[in-house]
């Protein structure tokens, strides 16, 4: 299953790369997808802890690997709300 189409199932939504980690409330899911079709979740809460709430997705992409293939990086990223 290609990955769009996983993602779209979960409920997400494409997150540009301009996004800050401050954007994302507590109720959003920030996921990673990477080449091999491996989706992560992404705790973004301790990201922004971490590296500050004014970081943009596009300055973290190049931070984060995927657990599957640690040689691949995090090519796309998405998120969604929890289900109320």
């Amino acid at each position: 299953m290609a990955v769009q189409t996983k993602l779209r199932r979960i409920g997400t939504w494409k997150a540009n790369g301009s996004m800050k980690l401050d954007d994302l409330r507590q109720w959003h899911h920030l996921y990673g997808a990477c080449r091999c079709g491996h989706i992560g979740y992404i705790k973004h809460d301790q990201l922004a802890k971490k590296y500050g709430g004014e970081t943009t997705l596009s300055d973290l992409k190049p931070k984060l690997r995927c657990k599957r293939n640690p040689e691949h990086e995090t090519l796309n990223f998405a998120a969604a709300q929890e289900k109320r």
